[in-house]
């Protein structure tokens, strides 16, 4: 056996030989190191499900609304729109390829005999399409179910749900919306994590049986607009920003509507999401250093522990070089043993929290192997200052410690 097997043995046997001090010590590296992994996991996964959700859309989806924006937030009571702007925007601008307007209210319904708040939203079948719904069960609208204004609706699956419980949503449940009965013919799956699919509190009606039979009126609050790959989204942008503008006789540099890129709002999402990520790691990275605290700590309890083995080893022949190597490997020790626990635990963490947000569960094992290395280096760091302590007693006075 060589001295470095020597050494590694006699640094091992000694963590061995207080497993709970050796666990509580580890403890905070491994809270450490977990939190780093679950929040580098969970931003990963996040940006993912952004990209998917987001890119599925395409470069070329817009979502106009009416109201400014203003210092202080949006201006909502700006004039909405109606729908001979839709008709305008569909057949006036070349570079459009479908549009699809809502308009949606915050209404109690009853379903089942009881009463909730739900946004109720009144679209065609454009809408659908344009936000690649996924149906669980039953059918979306159709171009029949618009012209005949039939008193229909689309939830999603966990409509009925509670927080506990998981109730499925039957075809045909009946649901009543003010003074209008409307029966369910579609059942969509659950809501995706940044809320593209229908989402748990909303119904969609045919737009038409939402304008005359629900709001009363045949405003619009969201019209979105499909521009076609052949045509720069800039361009379309541009055409409709102008239209609108001629039709709702806006003059100077101010306008009363506001246009939205999916591709702006996509790379705003995921800059937000790095910026939270690497936010968060940095604060995991600060509990690290606050483990490698803890080890350090230990280490020179350890040291004053055991300054009578000290001497006496330097006494038959030990080099100090020897001593402070040993005390640097148990400090290493400590900090891997942290890291590579924290690792698993966080990963494991990750995967449930992954499948509970309904996001990808994506390990960049790059950052599981450098955060680990980064535990060792705190260990090193940190296990300097006792192994010096111990290499630098003498013999004849650590002796003499009781």
């Amino acid at each position: 056996m060589t001295l470095n097997d020597t050494l590694y043995l006699t640094a091992f046997r000694q963590l061995l030989a207080f497993p709970l001090r050796t666990t509580l010590t580890a403890l905070g590296v491994v809270i450490g190191t977990m939190s780093v992994i679950i929040i580098t996991v969970l931003g990963d996964g996040l940006s993912a499900a952004i990209d998917d959700e987001l890119g599925g859309l395409g470069f070329q989806f817009l979502s106009v609304t009416p109201g400014e924006q203003a210092r202080a937030g949006v201006i909502d009571d700006a004039r909405p729109f109606d729908m001979q702007d839709v008709d305008a925007l569909r057949r006036q601008i070349p570079g459009v390829a479908s549009v699809s307007p809502l308009l949606s209210r915050r209404l109690f319904v009853t379903v089942r005999g009881e009463a909730r708040r739900v946004t109720v939203s009144g679209v065609g079948p454009e809408f659908f399409r344009q936000r690649r719904f996924d149906l669980a069960s039953g059918r979306l609208f159709d171009s029949s179910d618009l012209s005949r204004s039939l008193p229909l609706c689309v939830v999603s699956e966990d409509f009925l749900s509670g927080d506990d419980d998981d109730v499925p949503v039957p075809t045909g449940l009946e649901i009543r919306i003010d003074r209008a009965v409307c029966h369910v013919v579609g059942v969509t799956k659950k809501q995706s994590v940044i809320g593209m699919a229908a989402g748990k509190d909303t119904i969609y009606v045919p737009l038409p049986f939402m304008q005359s039979r629900i709001a009363g009126d045949r405003t619009v609050s969201l019209i979105q607009i499909e521009a076609r790959a052949d045509f720069p989204a800039e361009a379309v942008i541009k055409d409709v920003q102008m239209l609108l503008r001629e039709r709702r006789n806006i003059r100077g540099e101010g306008q009363d509507f506001r246009i939205e890129d999916m591709n702006d709002m996509r790379q705003t999402l995921s800059r937000i999401t790095t910026l939270l990520t690497a936010t968060l790691g940095s604060v995991a990275l600060v509990s690290l250093l606050v483990g490698g605290i803890g080890i350090m700590n230990i280490m020179l309890v350890s040291v004053t522990e055991r300054t009578r083995e000290i001497g006496i080893r330097l006494a038959i022949g030990a080099m100090p070089s020897q001593i402070l190597v040993q005390f640097m490997i148990e400090a290493m020790m400590l900090a891997i043993i942290g890291g590579l626990s924290g690792a698993v635990i966080g990963l494991a963490i990750s995967a449930i929290g992954c499948a509970a947000l309904g996001v990808p569960f994506i390990v960049n094992y790059q950052t599981v192997a450098l955060t680990v290395a980064f535990t060792a280096l705190v260990g090193l760091f940190f296990g300097i200052l006792p192994a010096r302590r111990a290499a630098s007693m003498m013999p004849a006075v650590a002796l003499r410690q009781e």
